[in-house]
């Protein structure tokens, strides 16, 4: 009830398409409870982070203010001391929230990838079928990939190849236009 609460629609989805409804069911409750998890540990770690991030902070803005006085009184040593043991102490949580972020980023990342695969692969099935039915009917997929064959290039790459094509339309629709 709490993850599928619209009943009818979901009747209706997998009367449409039994596929993307299984692939659904599967994937949106995966990323809600991934992500639950995720929040629920992590805030306490982040909470702590940046509590140790405002005493790291006031520590040093206290020996930046008061440098005079501890030079005079000696406590350098002391004051060094107490500015590295919440220095570590931050470093040692930023290193547990990084670890948890290791750990969950991966699977949210991932999990819509199943059903974007799950996705594809209903397509090219259906892709066959319907060709292998209809041989002087076929459906063609054509589609661009983004990174271009360069994936550090992403979408900068694509937009280079679509300003090809469609500079190569104009010419084309030019050309069609012009009177012999």
């Amino acid at each position: 009830p709490l993850i599928f609460p619209a009943h009818g629609n979901n009747q209706a989805l997998i009367a449409t398409d039994p596929v993307l409804a299984i692939v659904g069911f599967i994937v949106f409750p995966a990323i809600f409870m991934v992500n639950f998890v995720y929040s629920r540990r992590m805030a306490p770690l982040m909470t702590r982070a940046q509590q140790l991030r405002a005493e790291v902070s006031e520590i040093a803005h206290e020996s930046f203010d008061g440098a005079l006085v501890v030079k005079t009184l000696g406590r350098e040593g002391s004051e060094t001391g107490r500015f590295r043991q919440r220095a570590d102490e931050l470093r040692d949580a930023m290193i547990r929230v990084g670890r948890l972020r290791g750990m969950f980023d991966p699977a949210m990342e991932a999990l819509p990838t199943f059903g974007t695969l799950a996705d594809n692969v209903a397509l090219v099935d259906w892709l066959r079928r319907w060709n292998d039915a209809h041989p002087r009917a076929k459906v063609r997929l054509y589609g661009i990939d983004v990174s271009g064959g360069d994936a550090k290039a992403g979408f900068g790459n694509a937009r280079s190849v679509l300003d090809r094509i469609d500079a190569y339309l104009a010419r084309a629709a030019l050309a069609d236009s012009t009177p012999l």
